[in-house]
């Protein structure tokens, strides 16, 4: 059965790791490689898994994840289906599943449904990107009585008060949004989250996930030693596309291994290895 998404994330930063998290689409390409490539990744290095509840308006999301998204829902899939193969997934796993989906689906099923339902599949936390912290604050009560952590996100070049108030509201991490705009690969992109981190370091001892962007190894290990942990999604559905599962297990590996390395070089007081 899947652990906590908040003893993960608070073991991994007490014993000095950084954590992996991949993303994928629900049910996407279909639900046995969708199981697959869960399950897959977790043996391949990641600590965690997001996974995506298919949405038809996905704002914060690129080309990539809303193909896949589109894909998804023209097959059938909605949240109940969601939650029913993350359950499955669940069992099969220690590895803690966080659920990302918009505020449209948890509002027109109801929050305290759509929480207790994300409970029953196994799930520990919740991302609602288009949810501004002050309307979060409605759903907040719903998702903690089901057990639920609601994952606060921030923004690159966030004002002080507003890091302050997403801290104050994060249990198990802060999700910081590493570049402007929508998620996707950027080509010579190079994370630069440091101030928002030491930032919310101020108000909160909860780890800090630095996502969107990220595609290569070298960002992964960028955006970790930066932070606390690197989330990746478009770059992996990407792969997929190129080369199959294979190619997502490669990848992260890959960021496994430069996340490992880069912080290794920078913990024994060396400059960054640039491992790839």
């Amino acid at each position: 059965m899947s652990a906590s998404i908040r003893d993960m994330a608070a073991g991994i930063k007490k014993r000095g790791g950084k954590a992996l998290v991949p993303y994928f689409m629900g049910l996407w390409p279909d639900a046995a490689s969708f199981h697959g490539l869960v399950l897959g990744s977790v043996r391949a290095g990641a600590d965690a898994v997001e996974i995506g509840v298919p949405f038809s308006d996905p704002v914060a999301d690129g080309p990539l994840i809303q193909a896949a998204g589109r894909e998804a829902l023209s097959k059938g899939a909605a949240p109940p289906d969601v939650f029913r193969e993350t359950a499955r997934i669940a069992c099969r796993t220690d590895a803690p599943v966080v659920l990302m989906t918009y505020a449209n689906p948890v509002l027109r099923m109801g929050a305290d449904r759509f929480f207790a339902a994300a409970a029953q599949s196994g799930a520990s936390g919740v991302i609602v990107p288009d949810a501004p912290l002050e309307e979060s604050d409605g759903l907040r009560g719903p998702a903690a009585a089901a057990g639920i952590e609601l994952i606060p996100m921030i923004c690159r070049g966030a004002p002080e008060s507003r890091i302050e108030a997403a801290a104050a509201r994060a249990g198990a991490f802060l999700y910081l949004v590493a570049l402007k705009g929508v998620t996707g690969p950027r080509e010579g992109w190079e994370p630069d989250v440091a101030a928002e981190v030491a930032t919310a370091r101020r108000f909160s001892a909860v780890p800090v996930y630095a996502g969107f962007g990220i595609s290569s190894a070298g960002q992964a290990a960028s955006a970790a030693s930066q932070a606390d942990g690197a989330v990746v999604g478009s770059a992996l559905i990407g792969a997929y596309r190129s080369g199959g599962p294979e190619a997502v297990f490669g990848l992260i590996r890959a960021m496994r291994r430069a996340i490992d390395g880069d912080f290794q070089c920078a913990f024994q007081g060396g400059e960054k290895c640039g491992c790839s």
